[in-house]
């Protein structure tokens, strides 16, 4: 089931980042949720980045998360 949503994710990222990000709360796997994560901020960074940050702001993430993709986007 990850493979599939991770599928998604990368087919959304780069024309409706948001969607994607929605996406990413239902990989269950740790590890492949932050892969997918960092991918969606990583385009959503070169489109709109306070969108990103938002998005960032609001998510359930522990703060060692949320401050490496923080870290991801533009200053």
């Amino acid at each position: 089931r990850d493979a599939a949503t991770m599928a998604l994710v990368d087919a959304g990222r780069a024309h409706e980042p948001d969607g994607a990000w929605e996406w990413t709360a239902h990989i269950d796997d740790p590890a492949t949720r932050a892969e997918a994560r960092r991918n969606v901020v990583n385009s959503w960074a070169e489109q709109r980045p306070d969108e990103a940050r938002a998005a960032i702001d609001v998510e359930d993430l522990s703060a060692g998360e949320r401050e490496a993709l923080r870290a991801l986007l533009p200053r």
